[in-house]
């Protein structure tokens, strides 16, 4: 996970904390496998110096989807929507990437 504290939203640290909601919906496998990803991985899938920024994008947009328990097609349109950051670091997660296909 990125160690970079000055781009981590520590407010989004305290939404994932008190949201249990969204380990338990759709997502669950695949939000615990994009938290899990290192900060190589997530520069290699968006260079420059806004991975941290669209990472965290990432994460509460599939957490979210997680909660509402939201079809595959429509977060995958929410998150080309926002950028293709987003999307490059969302299909770094095999769950995620079979909604870009």
């Amino acid at each position: 996970m990125l160690t970079d504290t000055a781009v981590r939203n520590p407010a989004l640290d305290d939404d994932l904390y008190y949201t249990p909601d969204a380990f338990k919906g759709r997502y669950r496998v695949q939000l615990h496998e994009l938290l899990s990803l290192s900060d190589d991985e997530i520069a290699q899938a968006c260079p420059g110096n806004q991975a941290a920024y669209y990472y965290n994008i990432v994460i509460a947009v599939v957490s979210e989807a997680s909660r509402k328990n939201m079809a595959p097609g429509r977060l995958a349109d929410l998150l080309r929507s926002i950028s293709n950051d987003t999307v490059s670091i969302a299909k770094l997660v095999s769950g995620l990437a079979e909604a870009f296909a």
